[in-house]
């Protein structure tokens, strides 16, 4: 209950002046990400736990 009380008092207040002021979604940024993960997991699944060409 606590910490419903204190996550209300510290949540920023809606206004529209500040609204404006604060940047967009960054599309270009989540695109970049999606792909790095993507290509993470399958160098891991891919490549057995290390970077070497499958038999």
């Amino acid at each position: 209950m606590l910490n419903l009380l204190l996550a209300y008092r510290g949540r920023p207040s809606d206004d529209l002046e500040r609204r404006s002021d604060r940047p967009g979604f960054d599309a270009a940024g989540t695109l970049l990400l999606a792909l790095t993960l993507a290509a993470y997991a399958l160098a891991m699944t891919t490549g057995r736990d290390h970077f070497a060409p499958r038999p």
